[in-house]
């Protein structure tokens, strides 16, 4: 026989790697033949396997936000010299906001399948950030009153993405306002919202625009005037200022006043006093009323004063008599005064004998009235008795003479 033949009977997968234990092995030594010619048998040392080390998946997939909750980490394998196998993890760091995205970290640990607790390891993966907030729906009054806009003051904005912690964004802009409105003419109120949230998301919503209304015109209210007035009345009478109102305060408050315009149309004789207001209110706005028109009565009629006069008066007086003049008024001064003098009529009936002169006073005034005074009789007295003259005579007459004498008257 020449040669050696040696046949193993070690097989490494019959012996666990997690200790260290010993191999024996037997060598058995053959002929050509296949038979066994001699045995040898060797005791082998077998260290336990070195404790594996946990490395990171070569690809973790980016994780989004809202699946952070359910979200498995991929298995992440470990290796040594005889042992391999996977472990999980989990997430034991989130970002600081994890709705604005982020790294996570994941930790890794477990046993191997020696039940040898393996040394933890950390690996990155980047949270996705949540969908960026709408802002919410909003709905303003329009068209608003001039009050209502006085008062208007634009709310907050709210967004939200309508999601859970930790992915929820959510808070609200400030609006910026425009007040292209005045309280005569009305406009708009223009409102823009925008700004940021807080990963950085810029937020808009407008222009919403609302419609603004002039306030209301405002109504002139007018003195309360008498139907007439005595012309004593009408000559001190001033017509008050109208008032102007809207029935508003504040900013939308539309008032004042506006002076009467006033046409006395009387005189003594009466008329009418016509007033009229036309003006402009805050606004600019027109506002009149009238003509609103008072009756004026008519001064009251004159009296006539009786002239003082002398009676009886002699027949001599009588022949150059002049009548007093009579005087009219009616008490009052001003435009209310009717006033005048009056020429006496005569009627002369008298003579030598006696008899009367009556004198008739009577007149129609500036105003129409026909005034007089009852006929003053004035006595004429009668003329003295005349007294006779002689007429010279002859101191004496023949007796032819007396015959045919006529005394001389």
């Amino acid at each position: 026989m020449t040669g050696t033949s040696v046949s193993n009977t070690y097989d490494p997968a019959d012996f666990p790697s997690c200790e260290t234990t010993t191999l024996n092995i037997t060598f058995s030594l053959m002929n050509a033949a296949g038979q066994v010619i001699d045995d040898c048998e060797v005791a082998l040392t077998i260290n336990a396997a070195p404790l594996p080390t946990i490395t990171c998946p070569t690809s973790i997939p980016p994780v989004a936000c809202v699946d952070l909750e359910n979200y498995v980490p991929p298995m992440a394998p470990y290796a040594g010299a005889c042992l391999n196998g996977t472990v999980s993890g989990m997430i034991t760091s989130l970002p600081t906001n994890p709705a604005c995205g982020g790294i996570a970290i994941i930790t890794y640990s477990g046993m191997d399948q020696c039940g040898r607790t393996l040394v933890p390891i950390t690996c990155e993966v980047t949270v996705l950030p949540a969908p960026a907030p709408t802002p919410v729906s909003i709905l303003f009054l329009n068209p608003m009153t001039c009050e209502e806009a006085t008062a208007f003051v634009a709310p907050p904005l709210p967004y939200s993405n309508n999601l859970a912690l930790p992915c929820l964004i959510s808070g609200s802009l400030d609006p910026v306002v425009q007040n292209n409105w005045t309280p005569c003419a009305g406009g708009q109120i223009i409102i823009n919202y925008s700004g940021e949230d807080v990963c950085g998301n810029q937020l808009s919503a407008g222009p919403f625009t609302i419609e603004v209304q002039p306030a209301p015109p405002a109504v002139l209210t007018t003195p309360v005037f008498p139907t007439t007035l005595s012309c004593v009345m009408a000559e001190a009478f001033v017509a008050d200022d109208a008032t102007y109102d809207n029935g508003l305060m504040g900013n939308c408050e539309n008032s004042g006043s506006i002076a009467a315009s006033v046409q006395n149309n009387f005189d003594a004789c009466g008329g009418q006093i016509i007033i009229n207001y036309s003006g402009l209110d805050d606004c600019g706005n027109t506002v009149t009323a009238g003509p609103f028109t008072i009756d004026v009565d008519p001064a009251p009629v004159p009296t006539i004063f009786i002239p003082a006069y002398a009676s009886p008066i002699s027949c001599m007086d009588a022949e150059t008599y002049v009548p007093p003049v009579a005087v009219y008024n009616n008490g009052l001064t001003g435009i209310c005064e009717i006033s005048g003098t009056i020429q006496a009529g005569v009627d002369n009936t008298w003579d030598a004998c006696g008899g009367t002169l009556v004198l008739h006073y009577f007149t129609t005034d500036q105003c129409g009235n026909f005034i007089s005074l009852p006929p003053i009789v004035i006595n004429v007295q009668a003329a003295p008795l005349p007294t006779i003259a002689l007429p010279v005579l002859p101191a004496s007459l023949s007796c032819e003479d007396a015959t045919s004498y006529v005394p001389p008257s």
